[in-house]
């Protein structure tokens, strides 16, 4: 059986859901989606990141004010690409173990800093005592 991959028959993703061909329809504006994009025809498509999003143009190319254009894909033009599956939103920051990871980290090096009586690393803190009228 000769089966031939298209947008409009890959199967769906449970959670992105299937590929709607860009001829079809655009999604809606301000959209982060997976594209499928093909530059050349003697090159295989590949996936991307990209934004259908308004458009903004500097009139006069001098970096001064912008109109807007209409609406489009951010990165690349509307005939390359074939395909594409809208994102779901982000999740939360917190899900980065490494955002947790680097929060912990400064935290650690800050209560065992020089003037805690742990390591000299140069990012503790110096606690402030109340009974301490300045004097050396």
């Amino acid at each position: 059986m000769n089966h031939q991959s298209t947008p409009a028959n890959v199967g769906s993703n449970d959670e992105l859901g299937a590929w709607v061909p860009a001829h079809e329809r655009v999604p809606a504006t301000g959209t982060e989606c997976v594209v499928l994009l093909r530059y050349s025809l003697g090159k295989p498509p590949f996936v991307s990141i990209d934004t259908w999003d308004v458009q903004r143009e500097d009139p006069a190319g001098m970096g001064g004010p912008t109109i807007e254009t209409g609406v489009g894909w951010d990165d690349n033009d509307e005939n390359d690409v074939i395909a594409w599956i809208a994102i779901p939103s982000h999740p939360p920051a917190d899900w980065d173990e490494r955002l947790r990871w680097s929060e912990a980290k400064a935290l650690n090096s800050a209560l065992s800093g020089p003037y805690s009586g742990g390591s000299n690393d140069g990012l503790g803190v110096c606690p402030i005592d109340a009974t301490d009228k300045g004097t050396p």
